[in-house]
């Protein structure tokens, strides 16, 4: 895969520990360990929101009548009071 290259700004400290770990053996370069860590976390934010629509499916199929539109106007309200641009008003 092609790769991209970007100007970060990295804590510090973080940067210095990553560097050691290259001067160690333990990584093989800055950049790849960083590009290892952003894939990490993106599939650990993957597997989560898979859960999460899997539970959602669940209570969705088990609400009483009602509940579950309750339970998304709730949720938007709460994005609203948060001032999260990411309600659109579908259902789940």
């Amino acid at each position: 895969m092609a790769k991209k290259k970007i100007t970060i700004s990295l804590d510090p400290e973080r940067f210095a520990a990553i560097e050691e770990l290259v001067a160690r053996g333990q990584a093989d370069s800055v950049s790849g360990w960083l590009d290892e860590a952003a894939a990490r976390r993106i599939g650990e934010i993957e597997r989560a929101r898979r859960a999460v629509e899997w539970i959602a499916g669940r209570a969705k199929a088990e609400a009483a009548p009602g509940e579950w539109e309750e339970a998304l106007a709730w949720a938007r309200e709460m994005d609203k009071r948060r001032g999260d641009g990411s309600s659109t008003g579908h259902a789940a």
